[in-house]
């Protein structure tokens, strides 16, 4: 019993240790790391990814058995989308409207397709990427897109009382949806649809309604991850094609094991987010090369999983 209730304690809150001694240890002996302006710089780096993982969340929390494969692809393409909208003179505000519609109705199609077609989630989803990036190759012919307006780039560099503006945005984000899905009634019809959909029914709850919600809200935060991109390296980069879709199912995986017995939750992606942003801003300061810290972050992905595991067995 008492190996039992360790295992558990340590599936739960292991992650949060982690961060702890990664934090500690990077502070003691990286140079540079424990700064205020490093601060900022991580909480920016992850603010993107946020964005995907708060997302991916919404679904996840609303499709207990799938993930939705086409998010990274559409941010990526919103990225693009946005960038070309500037340069044909649309003003900034429309172009970022008319890219966050595409989106949520980018959501909307991939939702319609598997609650109302039935085609498996992870099938149409990663169809649905293949789709995105082929139609982003046609689109920008596999070329970087920059010359954007400086007004737009503010988006992503600008400041309010020092702090910066995407930081902002995303802890704004993490804040509201936390509250959306905890503490309203709508919330939980998001997690009852997830959990069992003929629980739902017989309470009362139209599943499909809010498998669409949730994949519409999918939609408009990975366009919303490409429209900051894009405004934060002030041009949309053609090398970006493959960034954000495993780092936000891992972020998922991770706040699952984290404060809610392996579900899907807010509070707790952004802990698993602030981890993955942690390690890679810690190994990138010494040096460390990229193909390490992807290896890092698979052996993370793994432990998330045994912990969401662990959780489940014990619930």
């Amino acid at each position: 019993m008492k190996t039992s209730t360790t295992k558990e304690w340590l599936a739960r809150y292991g992650t949060i240790l982690t961060i702890l001694l990664l934090t500690l240890t990077f502070s003691l002996f990286v140079d540079g790391f424990a700064t205020v302006s490093n601060l900022w710089l991580l909480l920016q780096q992850i603010s993107v990814l946020s964005l995907v993982a708060i997302g991916m969340t919404m679904m996840k929390i609303s499709v207990e058995a799938g993930f939705d494969l086409s998010l990274g692809a559409l941010a990526i393409l919103s990225s693009a989308i946005v960038a070309i909208f500037l340069t044909v003179g649309f003003p900034i505000w429309l172009a970022i409207l008319l890219t966050l519609s595409l989106g949520v109705f980018g959501g909307l199609v991939n939702g319609f397709l598997t609650s109302v077609i039935n085609v498996p989630t992870l099938i149409e989803t990663l169809a649905m990427r293949t789709i995105l990036l082929g139609v982003l190759l046609v689109i920008t012919g596999g070329r970087s897109i920059s010359q954007l307006p400086d007004q737009f780039t503010l988006i992503a560099r600008g400041t309010v009382l020092t702090v910066p503006f995407p930081v902002i945005l995303v802890f704004a984000m993490y804040i509201l949806f936390h509250f959306f899905t905890t503490k309203t009634r709508y919330g939980y019809y998001l997690y009852t649809t997830g959990y069992n959909t003929e629980v739902a029914e017989s309470v009362g709850i139209n599943p499909l309604s809010y498998r669409l919600l949730a994949f519409a809200c999918a939609g408009f935060f990975a366009s919303l991850a490409g429209v900051l991109l894009t405004a934060r390296i002030g041009m949309y980069a053609a090398t970006y094609t493959g960034v954000y879709l495993l780092e936000s199912v891992i972020a998922v995986f991770i706040g699952a094991s984290v404060f809610n017995k392996g579900k899907a939750n807010i509070l707790g992606t952004f802990i698993g987010v602030l981890l993955l942003g942690v390690l890679s801003n810690g190994f990138s300061i010494i040096g460390a090369s990229r193909a390490l810290i992807k290896t890092l972050q698979g052996l993370v992905f793994l432990l998330a999983v045994s912990a969401s595991m662990i959780l489940v067995k014990n619930d």
